[in-house]
């Protein structure tokens, strides 16, 4: 909840995130109580995940869990101060147990 509560106060309106897919399913839970529009979201989980971020223009936010399949698969370790990730460097804003929120340095 504190992360979907950082996120609701954090992300602007014309930002958008990329959501880590995590074994527990705490991703969706995330996504949901953020309140964010689906369309300003990309989820990993999603089979469409690659289309959602093409058609998103640089997302500014990224929710990496240490047992999440995007963090796996980009080889990223999630809770280090910076992350890259496919050429942007995020830049971590909160941390709450094995989630953690980066937003994309300008």
């Amino acid at each position: 909840m504190a992360a979907a509560r950082k996120l609701a106060q954090s992300v602007a309106p014309s930002e958008s995130l990329i959501l880590d897919e995590v074994s527990d399913y705490s991703d969706l839970a995330v996504a949901f109580y953020s309140a964010l529009p689906e369309q300003r979201l990309a989820r990993r989980r999603w089979a469409n995940f690659e289309k959602q971020l093409s058609e998103m223009s640089g997302a500014r936010w990224l929710l990496l869990a240490k047992d999440g399949k995007l963090a796996a698969e980009a080889g990223i370790s999630p809770g280090d101060d910076t992350v890259t990730w496919r050429g942007s460097v995020f830049q971590r804003t909160f941390s709450d147990g094995p989630i953690h929120i980066y937003r994309r340095n300008p």
